[in-house]
Order: structure tokens, then sequence, then C-alpha cells
């Protein structure tokens, strides 16, 4: 058995005996809802000011702390089948998917109507999950809707934090190169009626993961030519030249590369993302050098 209370711990006892077997630790407020994973491995746990908590159920370790998963409490989580996914549900009227073993935010929905997620649960084999609303509705949704995030990431005012959620979640390792082509028609439908700086810079990062670096360079140059139209993001003119060497490079036209990496490196140290763009065009390269 699992429980969770207001002195800010969950704790672990045999149901047999009665006796407490372990104390997890480390949530900053009361916690609100406690569960294990299908295997009994892990246990889970949400707070009344949006921490999300996963411990090692062996150890008592934590493999997993985010702060402000959600704006206010967290109503509701649960583990997928396999143990490695968590979904939860909060105040804010969002539904969210982790990827347990980075902290990656998989998937996120905003209910239209911005009433609280109630319980939610996934489908046995992970594909589906049902939630339920305050206002009595239940729905079940395809847990991987990369069209739907793709449209969403596009619409949000907080561009830069949204681009870089996207890098993660587009990297090959969460989603097959099918559903990365399914985010790019949703892109492109996008882009058909408003072609913005930010567009143009998704549809250019999903291209490089496509490895169509020709299509990727055509899509960024415009991102930056765009750019400067878009008052309010004054740093991601460096984020689209870090992209555009990271292009080049991969096409295998370096004194391209050479040029954009100059402006990428002379500015960096403004640019409040450049540490991770750094990694991400690393990570990129090496996974080419192993083909």
């Amino acid at each position: 058995i699992v429980t969770s209370s207001d002195d800010q711990f969950c704790k672990i006892w045999d149901a047999k005996t009665f006796k407490l077997i372990r104390t997890l630790n480390g949530p900053r407020s009361e916690v609100w809802q406690s569960v294990f994973s299908h295997q009994g491995h892990l246990v889970g746990a949400c707070t009344y000011t949006g921490e999300l908590w996963v411990w090692d159920t062996a150890t008592g370790k934590a493999i997993l702390s985010i702060d402000n998963a959600h704006s206010g409490q967290i109503g509701s989580l649960t583990f997928s089948k396999d143990g490695s996914r968590l979904l939860s549900a909060g105040d804010d009227a969002s539904l969210k998917i982790w990827d347990i073993s980075t902290g990656v935010n998989l998937f996120e929905l905003l209910d239209s109507g911005n009433v609280e997620f109630g319980h939610v649960s996934f489908s046995d084999d992970g594909k589906k999950l049902v939630s339920g609303n305050q206002d009595g509705r239940i729905t079940v949704r395809d847990s991987s809707n990369a069209g739907a995030r793709a449209a969403e990431l596009l619409s949000s005012p907080t561009v830069e934090t949204e681009v870089l959620k996207l890098l993660k979640v587009i990297q090959p390792r969460y989603l097959a190169k099918t559903e990365l082509t399914n985010m790019l028609e949703t892109c492109m439908k996008y882009h058909t009626t408003f072609p913005s700086f930010r567009t143009n810079l998704i549809i250019g990062i999903i291209q490089i993961q496509l490895e169509n670096y020709d299509r990727a360079i055509e899509f960024l140059v415009e991102s930056n030519r765009l750019e400067p139209l878009n008052y309010g993001y004054d740093d991601q003119d460096v984020a689209i030249e870090g992209w555009l060497a990271l292009a080049y490079m991969l096409r295998g036209d370096f004194s391209e590369a050479e040029k954009h990496c100059a402006v990428f490196d002379e500015r960096s140290d403004n640019f409040s993302n450049a540490e991770f763009l750094a990694e991400e065009i690393e990570r990129l390269l090496e996974t080419q050098k192993l083909k």
C-alpha cells in the first residue's frame, strides 16, 4: 500500500502486517495523490503546488522530480502499463504525458473550455488515454497525437520555450518517421495560411530530423528572413543560425556551415538556450556518424 499526506511524505506499507516499509521524501508541499506503477517497481506522486515525483520502490531513491509540472494542484496521475510514461491532469485544465527516464513532456493538451480534468487513465496498450472533466464529460483520445501537438506549439505565444520542447519531442527516440511526417503535414497546412518565422523554423527542424537537408535549409533561410518582423523574440535569430549551421554540416557544405557557426558562437552567451542547442547539434551529428 502507498499513502500520501499533508506532511509532504509518501509511505509504503506492508498490506499484510501493516508495517511501514519505506518513507519517500522530497516534495515541498502537501502530497495530493500517490500511485504504484503496474509492476510495482515505481511510485508516482503529485502535490497541491504542481510538483511531480517518481521513486524507485526498492531503494526509495527519487528518479524523477519536476517542479511546476502544472500550474497549481495536480488532481490525478497514472502510469502507462509498461511503466515508461506518466499521465497527469491538473487544475490548470491540462493533460500531460511525461517520459519518466528523461522528464520530457511528450504530450500536452488544454481543455478547450478551460474546465479542470478529474481522473485520467491509459488504455492497456498505452495508445489511448481516458479523461474525465469536472463538467461530467468523459473523453477517449490518442496518446501520441503528433499533429495536434504541433498545431498547439505553433500557436503558442512563448515560442522559444515551446520550440525547445518540440525539439525534444521530435527526436527519433520519441517519434517514428511516420509520426514526424504527420507532424510535418500539419505544420505545412498551418504554414500555408500563416508563414511566420516560427512555422519556418519548426518545419526546418523537422526536415533535419527527416534528413531532408536541402528543404531544411530552404525553410530556415526563410525563417531567418522573417525573424526581424516578429518582435519580442530577439534571440531566435541565434537559434536559426545554429540550426542552419547544423543543416549545412549534415549536407556536407562546411564553408557555409562555418559562417553560421561563427554567428552562433559570437552571440550564444546572450542566448538563454545556447547550451541545449549546442548539445542537440552534437547529438545529431554523432547520430549521422554512426550511420
